[in-house]
């Protein structure tokens, strides 16, 4: 579900490159093997796929430590609205 959503959300006029699928396979599997640096969630309702959303954490001088980064949140298009 994550790999057929994150292409959708890739096709779209937001993002202005072509993303290699194989990112998305990189992702999934940082998030599987734990990585500290990065969190996906799946959004479900009624126990189906309804969308994700992926959250970069990073050190920055300007917030004052940790900071969590809402770096992609898509939600297909018949949960919208």
């Amino acid at each position: 579900d994550f790999y057929k959503m994150a292409a959708q959300y890739h096709a779209t006029d937001i993002i202005e490159s072509d993303t290699p699928s194989s990112h998305f396979k990189n992702t999934f599997s940082e998030i599987m093997k734990g990585n500290p640096l990065i969190d996906g969630f799946m959004i479900l309702k009624d126990g189906k796929a309804a969308g994700y959303a992926l959250v970069s954490i990073l050190c920055a001088n300007e917030v004052g430590g940790i900071m969590h980064n809402l770096d992609e949140l898509y939600i297909l298009p018949e949960y919208r609205g």
